[in-house]
Formats: structure tokens, sequence, C-alpha cells
């Protein structure tokens, strides 16, 4: 099993760089601050929060289509937020700015336990969302992390039994570490010896004089 590290990196077409530079610009770096690498007329990207976001010029011909949530491809992104309270922010500096299109302001909805999030558009329409989720979501839910996964004969992966994750923890809890292996490997080397020099012992006081 593969563990990913996260979405390295998102890049989002648009009809108007000059438009959405302007707008990102103002969202990632001066509300989110990650850090610029890129900004040029062809390319604005900002990395941090162990993400990337790249904005380039869609093509002429494709860009007068407008972005639709229905059509094959990117339905919304959504930036994790660390707070409730930074959700709330984010609306007020949206509401501040002006001109932001904001679909939902803040509130909680069942996608997870304490799901709290805010919902608006950039300047192509393309949906955006930030949300904060408290601890693990629906992980502590689910319970599905690679220490409860086991896979099948077929290679798909299904939650342990009860009686196999238990099995699992003896092992940890039980496992003797290399500081216990090591001196058990001495004995076993050193121990033929005596063993040879008792026998040695007994067969000469049996043999008599």
């Amino acid at each position: 099993m593969i563990d990913i590290n996260g979405i390295a990196h998102v890049q989002l077409s648009v009809s108007d760089l000059r438009a959405s530079r302007d707008f990102y610009h103002w969202l990632l770096h001066e509300t989110f601050g990650m850090t610029i690498q890129y900004d040029s007329e062809r390319a604005f990207y900002c990395i941090g929060g162990r993400t990337g976001v790249l904005i380039t010029p869609a093509d002429p011909q494709l860009s007068a289509d407008g972005f639709d949530q229905g059509r094959v491809g990117l339905h919304h992104l959504c930036f994790r937020l660390r707070a409730a309270a930074d959700v709330d922010a984010l609306h007020a500096a949206l509401a501040a700015r002006g001109g932001v299109n904001i679909l939902r302001a803040p509130r909680q909805d069942g996608w997870a336990p304490g799901y709290y999030s805010i919902l608006f558009e950039d300047p192509d329409g393309i949906r955006l969302e930030a949300n904060f989720v408290p601890g693990r979501g629906n992980l502590d839910v689910i319970g599905e992390d690679r220490r409860s996964m086991v896979r099948t004969s077929g290679g798909r992966p299904r939650s342990r039994t009860r009686g196999e994750a238990v099995g699992v923890v003896r092992r940890r809890l039980y496992r003797p570490s290399c500081a216990f292996r090591r001196p058990l490997h001495r004995r076993a080397e050193i121990s033929p010896a005596p063993v040879r020099c008792d026998r040695a012992q007994r067969e000469a006081s049996s043999a008599g004089p």
C-alpha cells in the first residue's frame, strides 16, 4: 500500500490571467500566506500548506465556454483551514474585498463531524471551498488507517477483524527488541560448551577407576 502525502499541486486554467492573478494573489498570498514561486505573463504559482496552486491561461478557443461543474474535470477545489475561526475570517475578508460571489456563508454540514465551510467562486466562476474539520474527520468514524487494514487475496484492502487487530497489538507488545535479542544469541553461542563439559564429567565419573 502506497502512503500518499497530500496533493502536490493543482493547476487551474483561467480565461483572463490578469484578473485571476489579482484574485489569487490576494487569496493565496495575502490571505493564506502562501509563497509566490512563479509570477509571469504565462503563469502564477503559489506554494505552501503542503500543496501548490498554479494559474495558467486557458485555450482561447475553449475559454468562451466558461466553467461548468457538470463537465468532465474539476468540480470544485477545497482548501483545508486549521480552525473554524479561520473560516469566519475568510468570510469577512471575502466580503470586505467585494466583487466575490459568495455562494454560501460559513455553516456546518454533515460531510464529517464538525465540518464547517464556506463556498465561493473565482473570477471565472470556478467553485472554491474552504473548510475546517476537527481531528481526523471521517477517518475517526470509519477507522480506516494503515494499521487497521489488510489485503485480501485479490489485493484489495479490507478492515481487520477484531481478532486480527488484537493479534497485531499483541505481536507489537511482546515482540522482543534488539536489546533483548542480542543476549539471547550470545547465550545460544556459549551454551554448548558447558553442556559438553558436564557430559564429559558424567562419563568420566561413571567409568570408575
